[in-house]
């Protein structure tokens, strides 16, 4: 009888996970910061991460916190990312 190695999920699923597209960034950090829908856009611009909003109280809330949202979305397989810039609306 042949010796089986065990392989997690996390090995199994490792292809799958390449192939399929990421969601919606800006989706990800409304979930994720439980702000309104559609309160501001997000989009990858090489190593930065680009966010624009034309409501103040959700940029006040999120400018300080580059190292939280590049955290998160590194943990969401969005790799790659090194600074956050916001982006005049």
């Amino acid at each position: 009888m042949a010796k089986r190695a065990f392989r997690s999920l996390a090995e199994l699923s490792a292809g799958i996970r390449k192939a399929m597209p990421v969601a919606d960034l800006a989706s990800h950090l409304q979930a994720a910061f439980h702000l309104p829908a559609a309160s501001f856009e997000a989009r990858r611009d090489g190593e930065a991460l680009v966010l624009s909003t034309s409501d103040r109280t959700v940029r006040f809330a999120l400018q300080d916190m580059d190292e939280q949202i590049l955290g998160f979305l590194a943990s969401r397989g969005y790799a790659g990312l090194r600074r956050v810039r916001w982006s005049a609306a």
